[in-house]
């Protein structure tokens, strides 16, 4: 999709005319229409800037760099993938654990667990990494491989 026919969309979404637009952002009617037919575009970083405030968007959606409307829509989910690196991670911790090559019990001190014990912390520690994978997919998967999540 366009700049042109981005910007179009977010206008009639929103039930706007081409003037209202200009007047928000500085320029005429008229320009407004080049830049929806793609004629014209922005020669300032101010208007292209103008035009995401107005719409909510960020510029990389107006710019067609993303389908995500905000970034801060972006909700990263848990692949098959990354459930079995979790079930692995979680089983070597477990093991580790039980076999005293880390954790408490590795340093000499006494962990006295019962079964019902390492189940609490095997069910605790699965969910703390499905936490730490969420938000370092969310910190460092780069915008382009952003998926949108909402309907377009």
């Amino acid at each position: 999709m366009t700049f042109g026919s981005r910007l179009k969309k977010l206008r009639l979404e929103n039930n706007w005319t081409q003037a209202y637009v200009g007047n928000a952002v500085g320029v005429s009617d008229r320009v407004v229409g080049y830049y929806e037919t793609d004629n014209r575009f922005p020669k300032e970083e101010r208007i292209l800037t103008a035009l995401a405030e107005l719409f909510n968007v960020s510029v990389d959606y107006l710019l067609g760099k993303t389908d995500l409307r905000n970034y801060s829509d972006y909700h990263p989910s848990l692949t098959a993938k990354d459930e079995r690196d979790i079930q692995k991670d979680l089983e070597k911790m477990m093991t580790d654990l039980d076999s005293g090559e880390s954790g408490p019990t590795s340093y000499g001190g006494e962990l006295n667990l019962s079964d019902n014990d390492k189940e609490i912390l095997k069910a605790t520690l699965e969910q703390a990494l499905r936490i730490i994978k969420l938000k370092n997919k969310e910190t460092y998967t780069p915008n382009k491989y952003r998926k949108n999540n909402s309907n377009e």
